[in-house]
């Protein structure tokens, strides 16, 4: 879906697993929340134009009040029951997707939140915030569970661990750290990045972490080791958002810079010769994965 001529900007976008609902936060700290299988809400062709659309008294589309700043993140439960938002006011917000209202407001952040996340198993959810930490709170607790302090910058992206043991943070100190949830402390700390790092993935294999932000670069590291694998280079802006497709043989970047890359990660997909393969050299193996990256432009406006 492509969401036009919206009034206010948008700052952050999610969507339910059962892809039923899209919501998205705004500047002027509303949410919003579209129900995308129970009637027309003014989508035609993917593309959801906001002028054409009749917010007052529609019954598949909901207003989340209670934010007094803008929100920069939200995240949906796995089951699409629960809604979370983080905002520049230093809260985090639960909202009820069935009664499209407020259940709790959770303090602690100092400064604005970056990010919110909520874990795989749905009890848990994490936060990352201008604060220089990263914490890790539970719906029914008011106060957090963890607090992750160690980076010297503000923390912009957080993500669990397939496994749920662990937590990532990116940082605008060009940092990476990996977590222990259950003792809160920093087991690795990856570097390479010159400048911040404004977002990261891990495979869903749980091996592999990649990253990407204002250097314009992708680095590929494996968490077990902490050894660097690769380094990717073909954005001309800013790296806005990474994944890992669901083999984890395949990185999805896009970039300011109007465009989407997919950047293949194993070595067989270079060549189905495995003795081949073997005497290749890593900046070899770089260069050829480099020579397969598609790229995808992005129509701005």
């Amino acid at each position: 879906y492509t969401f036009i001529n919206q009034l206010y900007n948008i700052n952050c976008s999610s969507i339910t697993a059962q892809g039923n609902i899209v919501a998205h936060g705004t500047s002027n700290s509303i949410i919003y929340t579209y129900q995308l299988n129970q009637g027309n809400i003014g989508v035609k062709y993917g593309v959801l134009d906001t002028d054409e659309i009749t917010y007052n008294n529609n019954p598949n589309i909901y207003k989340y009040i209670g934010h007094n700043a803008a929100v920069y993140s939200i995240d949906f439960s796995s089951d699409g029951k629960y809604l979370i938002s983080g905002s520049a006011d230093h809260t985090i917000r639960l909202w009820s997707t069935q009664t499209h209202s407020n259940i709790v407001c959770y303090k602690g952040h100092t400064f604005t939140i970056w990010d919110v996340t909520f874990s795989p198993l749905g009890y848990y959810f994490a936060s990352a915030s201008a604060d220089y930490t990263a914490r890790l709170w539970c719906t029914d607790s008011i106060t957090p569970i963890r607090i992750f302090s160690g980076h010297t910058k503000d923390v912009n992206k957080v993500i669990f661990h397939p496994n749920c043991q662990y937590i990532a943070t990116a940082s605008a100190d060009s940092t990476i750290r990996l977590w222990d949830i259950s003792d809160g402390l920093c087991k690795r700390i990856f570097i390479g990045h010159k400048g911040s790092v404004d977002c990261l993935t891990i495979s869903k294999n749980g091996q592999y972490l990649a990253s990407g932000g204002e250097d314009m670069l992708i680095h590929v590291y494996d968490i077990n080791s902490g050894d660097q694998l690769y380094t990717f280079q073909g954005h001309t802006h800013r790296i806005t958002t990474i994944d890992f497709n669901y083999q984890s043989n395949i990185i999805i970047s896009s970039s300011m810079d109007g465009t989407i890359k997919a950047w293949p990660l194993y070595q067989s997909s270079i060549s189905n010769d495995d003795d081949d393969n073997d005497q290749l050299t890593l900046q070899q193996q770089q260069e050829q994965l480099q020579a397969k990256v598609q790229t995808w432009p992005v129509k701005q406006g």
